[in-house]
C-alpha cells in the first residue's frame, strides 16, 4: 500500500479543499471533492476550514487507527483533514525540518467578531501532545511615522490612553484601511494628525507586538524633508506635539515617557546606527 501511494503522491496533486474525506492509513484527507484511491470514511471538513501543503515524511502517528505510519515512504502528502476521538478536525502537520517545539493547529471557533476586533479559539496541540481550545485575539494592521527634520528631531504627540489612563509621547500613526497600502497610511494619519507632509518615506520595521495571543501588525515608516501643509484635521486623540532631538529620546524611554510599542520600536530602531 505504501508503495502505490508514495507513486500517486509524488504528482502532487494532492491539493485538499474540505469537500470529501479519504482514510488511508489511519488518517482522514479532505480531497478535491471526490474519493481519490482509497475508501471513504465519510466525514466532512469544518466550516471555514484552510489546508495547508505539507510533506509526508513528516507524518508521525495516526490518531484515527492508533498505529505508526512509516512516513519515511511517503515522498509527498498534503493533508487538511484528520479524524480523532470519534471526530473530524482540520490542521497541519509539523515539519519536522521547522524544529520539534512547533506547534500544530487544527481549526477555530470564533467568539466574538466585529470590524474592529475578533476573539476567537484555536485548537492547538503542542510538542508534548497535550490539546486545547488557545484564545486568540485578531486585530487591524496598524502603520506609524517617525518623522525626523534636518536637525535631528523627531516629532512626537503627547496623548492619553484612557486604557491604562496614562499619558506619553507616540509617533504619529493608525490602522490601516482596507485596500490602503501601509505608506498610505502612515503619510495619511501623519497629515491628519500633525499638519505635516514627509518629502521622502521609507520602510523603517514591521513588527506583531504580543506575539502570543494577539496578530496586531505594526509597519513603522521614516518620514524625512517634512514640509507644513496646514493644520491637524483629527482633534481629538493629541494634546499637543513638539520636535524632540533624537538625542533625547532614549532618556524619555528611561523615565517612562515614551511607552507604547509601536513608537518604542520605531524610535530604537532608528536610534540602532546611531549606537553602533
Amino acid at each position: 500500500m505504501f508503495a502505490g501511494l508514495a507513486a500517486n503522491t509524488l504528482f502532487g496533486m494532492w491539493w485538499l479543499d474540505g469537500a470529501v474525506a479519504l482514510g488511508i492509513a489511519g488518517w482522514a484527507v479532505v480531497e478535491g471533492r471526490r474519493a481519490w484511491a482509497g475508501r471513504s470514511c465519510g466525514c466532512a471538513s469544518e466550516p471555514g476550514a484552510h489546508c495547508w501543503p505539507l510533506t509526508a515524511d513528516h507524518l508521525r502517528h495516526s490518531g484515527w487507527a492508533g498505529s505508526w505510519v512509516a512516513a519515511s515512504h511517503l515522498p509527498r502528502l498534503t493533508l487538511g483533514c484528520r479524524a480523532y476521538g470519534g471526530r473530524v478536525s482540520v490542521g497541519t502537520v509539523t515539519d519536522a525540518r521547522d524544529g520539534s517545539s512547533r506547534w500544530r493547529t487544527f481549526g477555530e471557533r470564533t467568539i466574538y467578531d466585529n470590524p474592529w476586533v475578533w476573539l476567537g479559539q484555536i485548537d492547538v496541540e503542542l510538542p508534548d501532545g497535550e490539546r486545547f481550545w488557545h484564545h486568540v485575539v485578531r486585530l487591524h494592521r496598524a502603520a506609524m511615522m517617525v518623522l525626523v527634520d534636518e536637525q535631528d528631531r523627531v516629532l512626537l504627540l503627547w496623548r492619553h490612553r484612557f486604557v491604562q489612563d496614562k499619558w506619553g509621547w507616540e509617533l504619529a500613526g493608525g490602522l490601516i484601511d482596507e485596500g490602503e497600502e501601509p505608506s498610505e497610511t502612515a503619510v495619511r494619519e501623519l497629515e491628519e494628525e500633525t499638519g505635516y507632509r514627509a518629502g521622502r518615506v521609507e520602510h523603517l520595521v514591521t513588527f506583531q507586538p504580543m506575539v502570543g495571543m494577539v496578530d496586531s501588525e505594526h509597519v513603522v515608516f521614516v518620514g524625512r524633508d517634512p514640509e507644513k501643509i496646514g493644520e491637524p484635521t483629527e482633534t481629538t486623540e493629541v494634546d499637543r506635539m513638539e520636535w524632540i532631538p533624537l538625542a533625547d529620546v532614549p532618556g524619555l524611554i528611561e523615565t517612562g515617557q515614551i511607552w507604547n510599542s509601536g513608537s518604542l520600536v520605531g524610535l530604537l530602531k532608528l536610534l540602532a546606527p546611531k549606537a553602533g
